[in-house]
């Protein structure tokens, strides 16, 4: 049976524009998030199990974030990747309530 469901690799190519627009915001919800459970950028990246340099270059733009590591945030954050990536708010809301 076909699985219909699109994932984040179905979904077309971004232009480079949008591309950096998507970038900004999900560093901008990751920082939120972040700041909102009171993690240090140390223990982001202990509870997704990426190297502290990382989540430091995330922040600072010297590194992209990849989608291996778009799916280890949503999992520490209890969030789905499409309200890190640009999806309604509601859903960053709601995830919280879920794991608080």
């Amino acid at each position: 049976m076909p699985n219909n469901s699109r994932g984040l690799d179905d979904a077309p190519a971004p232009e480079k524009g949008q591309l950096r627009i998507m970038s900004d915001i999900l560093v901008q919800r990751i920082q939120e998030l972040r700041k909102e459970r009171g993690w240090s950028q140390a223990e982001l990246a202990r509870r997704c199990r990426i190297h502290p340099a990382t989540v430091s270059h995330w922040f600072s733009g010297a590194q992209r974030i990849y989608p291996g590591q778009i799916r280890r945030l949503a999992k520490a954050f209890r969030v789905p990747q499409r309200a890190l990536l640009g999806g309604d708010t509601e859903q960053l809301r709601e995830g919280e309530a879920a794991s608080g």
